[in-house]
């Protein structure tokens, strides 16, 4: 029996439709980058992106940056962690700064507005969570 699939992604000329959500979902990230930048909008633009998962608290967004491209994440609805697979970038938040190098991992509480800007080529994990209470992001 397969597991229930709930949400899926649209799907679009250059990706198939896939769940956002199941009962255990693996990613090979250096795959996904990859994938993500033998994309149109990678080859034509300074950025891709997709959603991995999307399930109940929880966003999971794999980014490839090109250098100077930015990120500004506007609500802070929920805390936010930012995890570096490639590259080198800036992150802001609560007025601070933080220079991140692949590996690096930051988190970033709820209520802070926080942006992103690539100071080299970068590939970047963020993984979006939120309470009960907070706004819904889909």
């Amino acid at each position: 029996m397969l597991p229930e699939q709930t949400d899926w992604t649209h799907g679009s000329n250059d990706r198939g439709a896939r769940p956002l959500t199941e009962s255990l979902m693996a990613f090979d990230l250096d795959q996904e980058i990859a994938a993500l930048r033998a994309e149109p909008a990678w080859t034509e633009g300074d950025r891709n992106a997709r959603t991995l998962v999307k399930s109940g608290g929880i966003r999971l967004l794999l980014a490839s940056l090109r250098e100077a491209a930015e990120i500004h994440e506007q609500n802070g609805e929920g805390p936010v962690s930012v995890q570096l697979l490639e590259g080198r970038a800036t992150l802001s938040a609560g007025g601070a700064d933080s220079v991140l190098e692949a590996g690096a991992l930051a988190s970033i509480e709820a209520g802070f507005p926080w942006s992103l800007r690539a100071d080299a080529q970068s590939a970047i994990l963020v993984t979006f969570a939120w309470t009960e209470g907070a706004g819904d992001r889909r």
